[in-house]
Parts: structure tokens; C-alpha cells; sequence
């Protein structure tokens, strides 16, 4: 979207509104994690409105914060971070927990579990840890190599965002992607 605006009053408001956008979406979902973070970690004090339960509610939401400033650094190419999330849980939630939770279920009603149904669920959670290891070692190798391209992280990404940068007069010149008119 910002691709299309040159540099000047309307990129600042649409920035400006983007900014309002992403802060409110990140204070509506953040105070949800951290509120579950507190359950977790402290389900006696949830409700505290003492002191104690506030700076417990203050070090569940800045740790929220920070550890969400660290990823978004670590990994600064969101389609990379989604694959390595999605590399890293998918397998797990789609082909893993099933299979337990199968397991489960059949030790819970007292039903026996066939031979032939372990050989399937250990083959189909075997298959499962490794599209997770390769998924996830692929993942990060691709980050890393991505480092050279884009930038170590905690770097300064240069990508045509302000009119300071070396490749901002390249920015606004036709490249079938965006509409400078």
C-alpha cells in the first residue's frame, strides 16, 4: 500500500494510521497472551489488584512485548518467519497430537489398541517428527542464508521506507508492482 505514495504528507497519515492499526491489534491480542502467560504462571494472583499481582501482570505483559520485539528482529522476513512457525507446529497439531490424543482416548474408554494401530500411529508420529525436523532445519538454514540478502538481524533494513535511504530514489520508479501515478 505505502508503495504507491511518494514521500510527503499523505505516506506520513497513512503511515501514521498504519501504526494506530497494528498498535491497537497488538494491545487487543497482547493483553489476551499475557493474561493467559499470568494464568499459567500464577493462577492464584490473576485477579490480585495488590501490588504484587500488578507487577506480576507488568512482567507478564513486557515479557509479551519483549520477546515479540525479539522475534520480529530475529527473523525480519515475515514470509520466513511464517513458514518457520508453520514448519514447526503444523506437523505437530496435524499429525502428532491427533495420534495422542487418540491414544488417549482409547486408554481412557478401556478399549485395546490393535497391533496393526500401533504400527500405523508410531510409522504416521515417526513421519511426523521428521517433516518437523526438516521443515524446521530447512527454515532456519533459508533465514540464515536470507541474512546475506537482507541483512543480519537487529540490522538496519534498507527497503525504500524513507527518503534517507540509498535505494529510496529507486522507490517510486515503475516496476510493474506498484502505481506511482
Amino acid at each position: 500500500f505505502l508503495d504507491n505514495l511518494d514521500f510527503g504528507w499523505m505516506y506520513r497519515a497513512a503511515s501514521a494510521l498504519l501504526f494506530f492499526h497494528m498498535t491497537v491489534g497488538f494491545l487487543i491480542l497482547g493483553n489476551v497472551f499475557s493474561r493467559i502467560v499470568h494464568i499459567k504462571l500464577s493462577p492464584y494472583r490473576v485477579n490480585d489488584l495488590g501490588l504484587r499481582g500488578k507487577l506480576e501482570w507488568l512482567g507478564c505483559t513486557s515479557a509479551v512485548i519483549v520477546v515479540s520485539y525479539l522475534i520480529s528482529n530475529i527473523v525480519p522476513f515475515f514470509d520466513q518467519l511464517t513458514s518457520l512457525i508453520g514448519g514447526m507446529l503444523i506437523p505437530f497439531v496435524c499429525m502428532i497430537l491427533p495420534i495422542v490424543f487418540q491414544i488417549k482416548t482409547h486408554f481412557m474408554t478401556g478399549r485395546r489398541i490393535k497391533a496393526w494401530e500401533w504400527a500405523l500411529w508410531g510409522v504416521l508420529i515417526c513421519f511426523g517428527f521428521l517433516v518437523l525436523g526438516v521443515s524446521t532445519y530447512m527454515n532456519v538454514k533459508a533465514i540464515i542464508e536470507g541474512w546475506s540478502t537482507y541483512g543480519a538481524p537487529f540490522s538496519c533494513h534498507c527497503d525504500g521506507i524513507w527518503d534517507t535511504c540509498e535505494c529510496s530514489p529507486a522507490r517510486m520508479e515503475f516496476t510493474g508492482y506498484n502505481c506511482t501515478v
